[in-house]
C-alpha cells in the first residue's frame, strides 16, 4: 500500500515515525515551506522520503505531481490547506484526515483548544474519509479520553497523538483487509469552530467567570500556544497557569485583590482566581495588591 502523508507539526512527526516503525510504505510527504514545519520535513528526510511543498495544493501543477505518485491513500495528519474534489479523487482508496475533535460537534480549526475552552470533560478525536465539505466526511475511527480540570493543551495534544497512532494503524489494517466500516455524520449536530487568532486570548475580567478564565488559560498555555493575556499600564501580561480557589473572594473585576504565597489573586466576574504563573512581556515587574489589570 502506497501512502502519501500530509503533515506540518508534532502530530505529523510522531505519526510518520510510527508508520515507518510499523513497516508501512510512505512514498512521499506533503508539507509547507515554513519554519514551523522543519521538524516534520527533517524527519521525512532522515527516512529518505521525498518531501513536496505546494503553494496551492489544488493547482494543476500539484495535481500532476500528486497523480504521478500512484498513491493508494492520502493520509492527512495535519495540514492547513483544503483539498478540492480533483485532488481528493487521486488516491485509489481515498483520503483520510486525522481530526482533533469529536464529530460532528467539533468541526473546523483549533478544536483541541476549543474543547478545553468549552469545559469538556472528555476530549474527542476522529479519523474521517475526506469529502468536499469541511470535516463532513464519514467517520472511519474515533476515540475519547477523559481530562481533569487542570489538564492543559500540552497534555491534551500529547494524549491525542498517542491515540491517533493506534487509530491510524487500525485504519490501515481495516483498509488492507477490506473490513473498514464508515459512519455517516449527523448533520443536525454539526458545529463549526473557527481558527483561533492570538488576539482571541485576551482575558475579559469583567465578563468572564473564574472557570471560563481557567479554561482559556489552560487551553492556550506554553509551549504549545501563545498564551492567554491581559494588560497593566499598556504592557501585556501572559497568564500561563491559574488555580481555582476553594474560598470565594469578592472584589472589583480586574483588581488584584489579595496575594497568596506571593501569587496574585485577581477578581473575575464572579469571584477571585489565583494566578500561579505569569510574566510581563517587556519587563521583570510583578503584580502587586490593588493593581488593576484589563
Amino acid at each position: 500500500m502506497n501512502i502519501v502523508c500530509f503533515g506540518i507539526n508534532k502530530r505529523g512527526v510522531e505519526i510518520l515515525k510510527h508508520l515507518i516503525e510499523n513497516g508501512y510504505n510512505v512514498t512521499a510527504v506533503v508539507s509547507e515551506a515554513k519554519k514551523s514545519c522543519e521538524e516534520f520535513i527533517n524527519t521525512s528526510k532522515r527516512y529518505s522520503i521525498p518531501v513536496l511543498t505546494f503553494e496551492n495544493i489544488n493547482s494543476d501543477e500539484s495535481y500532476n505531481t500528486l497523480k504521478n505518485l500512484n498513491a493508494d491513500i492520502f493520509l492527512i495528519i495535519s495540514y492547513n490547506q483544503i483539498l478540492k474534489d480533483l485532488i481528493i479523487k487521486i488516491p485509489k482508496l481515498g483520503v483520510f484526515n486525522c481530526h482533533g475533535g469529536k464529530l460532528p460537534e467539533y468541526r473546523g480549526s483549533s478544536v483541541l483548544n476549543w474543547q478545553i475552552i468549552k469545559g469538556e470533560k472528555k476530549i474527542g478525536i476522529s479519523i474521517i474519509k475526506v469529502d468536499c465539505g469541511i470535516d463532513s466526511g464519514a467517520i472511519a475511527k474515533e476515540a475519547q479520553f477523559r481530562i481533569n480540570l487542570n489538564d492543559d493543551i500540552n497534555y491534551v495534544t500529547d494524549k491525542s497523538i498517542e491515540l491517533f497512532k493506534d487509530l491510524v494503524i487500525d485504519l490501515l489494517k481495516d483498509i488492507e483487509s477490506n473490513r473498514l466500516k464508515l459512519k455517516k455524520q449527523d448533520e443536525k449536530k454539526a458545529q463549526y469552530y473557527c481558527k483561533r487568532l492570538l488576539d482571541e486570548g485576551k482575558i475579559n475580567w469583567q465578563n468572564m467567570t473564574d472557570l471560563e478564565i481557567h479554561n482559556l488559560v489552560r487551553a492556550l498555555t506554553k509551549p504549545a500556544c501563545g498564551g492567554a493575556f491581559c494588560f497593566y499600564n499598556n504592557e501585556k501580561i501572559f497568564i500561563w497557569r491559574t488555580e481555582l480557589l476553594k474560598e470565594t473572594i469578592i472584589s472589583t473585576p480586574g483588581k488584584v485583590c489579595l496575594m497568596k504565597d506571593c501569587k496574585p489573586i485577581i477578581m473575575a466576574k464572579n469571584r477571585g482566581i489565583l494566578i500561579a504563573d505569569y510574566e510581563f512581556s517587556d519587563s521583570q515587574q510583578k503584580l502587586q495588591k490593588n493593581f488593576f489589570v484589563y
